[in-house]
């Protein structure tokens, strides 16, 4: 029964809704908990960030109607949340564990980590998706839905700052991949905080062997030859500023 209640707490639509009714409430409540304890709602939660991927760049810009901007803006604080609480039990198993290999852990705290680092990695990929960076890769339109607009990413990318740096030292290969695709695609927005902040989730992905894969060789290398291309000044100059 919980399961179900749960459910329907984490379902869109109860972003649509300015009233507080009781059945709301209970949501809220409901999912409050659940976000509390995300190792037991580890796939609850991966629900909940597919759920909310549309709704976090919900409203027009600049006319939304009304209300467009409270919905957004509580999908992108519960989206945040779960990344949060998912990295605060993170921390504590480290804690626990501190002075053992991660091999030596007991088993089922291994696997435990996994499934939170699995909530992570769907963070990840949904930001990616929200972001407009694969529509805008295939150039095609989804099924049912407009694209954003410029106006509509560049608002993601400033929003969505708080969420990218949470996920950016997860040192996951999969993690960092997704963010370096969808940080790429804000580079006009912001070209000088989105290189800071590529080269933050980079030097985080190294723990992870994320160097060592393809599809980071390629995709750091694209992002470097854009910034020698059109922003070789900024470019020369963070790299100054990182020598003193």
């Amino acid at each position: 029964m919980h399961q179900n209640v749960a459910r329907h707490a984490l379902s869109p639509l109860n972003f649509h809704h300015s009233e507080i009714t009781p059945t709301l409430r209970l949501s809220g409540q409901l999912l409050d908990t659940y976000i509390a304890a995300p190792i037991i709602n580890a796939e609850l939660l991966s629900q909940l960030q597919f759920n909310l991927r549309d709704q976090l760049t919900h409203g027009a810009v600049p006319a939304a109607q009304p209300g467009d901007d409270a919905i957004r803006r509580r999908a992108l604080e519960v989206f945040l949340r779960i990344i949060q609480s998912v990295k605060g039990q993170l921390r504590e198993f480290e804690r626990l564990h501190s002075d053992t290999p991660f091999g030596a852990w007991p088993e089922a705290e291994r696997e435990n980590v996994k499934r939170l680092v699995r909530v992570l990695d769907h963070a990840a990929k949904e930001l990616y998706f929200a972001s407009g960076a694969y529509d805008n890769r295939r150039q095609t339109r989804r099924p049912g839905q407009e694209d954003l607009t410029t106006d509509q990413r560049r608002r993601f990318f400033e929003e969505s700052g708080p969420i990218l740096d949470a996920l950016s030292d997860s040192g996951q290969p999969s993690i960092a991949h997704h963010l370096l695709q969808t940080l790429e695609s804000f580079v006009s927005f912001d070209p000088r905080a989105v290189f800071l902040s590529a080269r933050n989730v980079v030097r985080a992905g190294v723990s992870g062997g994320y160097q060592f894969e393809q599809m980071a060789a390629d995709l750091v290398v694209r992002l470097v030859e854009r910034y020698l291309a059109e922003y070789r000044e900024l470019l020369q100059t963070i790299l100054n500023a990182a020598k003193l």
